[in-house]
């Protein structure tokens, strides 16, 4: 067995390419006048549960499992599990909505009571004698009522805001989940 020569090699390579490339030439030409077409066949669904269809294959893979009434008890407690967490997110946003507005009550109640009382204390300390200290003490207590009347309607209006966001949020969940079913 003898070796090519290197040079040889690259000769025979060259006219190979050459004829290939002749060849191809009337290939192109050919192929130009058919034409090639493929086609992709694509199938989705939205939602927790599939077609008819596809429930019958994941049927026909192991009739014994009944894998169609898996899924779709599947699906039924997914979305009972949307409902009762829907259900306790709307409970805690209600008891968390009655304790602020206890609370806010509560501290509007001793807001208006530390109010009279450094009302009351500056007037009676005006009557006594020192009109300067009782203007300020008086003063105090009216500013400190209408600071807690201020800031808690500015309260009040940030919670209804808040109020109105969660309950958009959970209006899109639901928009989701019909979307989904």
């Amino acid at each position: 067995m003898s070796e090519p020569h290197p040079e040889k090699a690259s000769e025979e390579v060259d006219s190979d390419i050459l004829g290939e490339e002749e060849k191809g030439h009337s290939t192109d030409s050919q192929l130009s006048r058919s034409r090639i077409s493929a086609s992709v066949k694509v199938a989705g669904f939205a939602g927790p549960i599939p077609p008819p269809s596809v429930l019958e294959q994941y049927n026909n893979i192991d009739p014994s499992i009944n894998a169609a009434d898996r899924i779709i008890s599947m699906a039924e407690k997914e979305q009972a599990h949307r409902h009762e967490m829907q259900t306790k997110l709307v409970d805690a946003q209600i008891t968390d909505f009655k304790q602020s507005r206890t609370e806010r009550r509560i501290g509007q109640i001793f807001g208006f009571s530390i109010g009279v009382v450094s009302i009351v204390a500056g007037s009676l300390t005006a009557i006594l004698g020192s009109a300067i200290a009782g203007t300020f003490i008086g003063s105090a207590g009216v500013v400190g009522l209408v600071s807690v009347f201020v800031l808690e309607r500015r309260d009040q209006q940030n919670d209804q805001r808040l109020l109105s966001l969660d309950s958009s949020d959970i209006e899109d969940d639901e928009e989701d989940e019909r979307s989904i079913s």
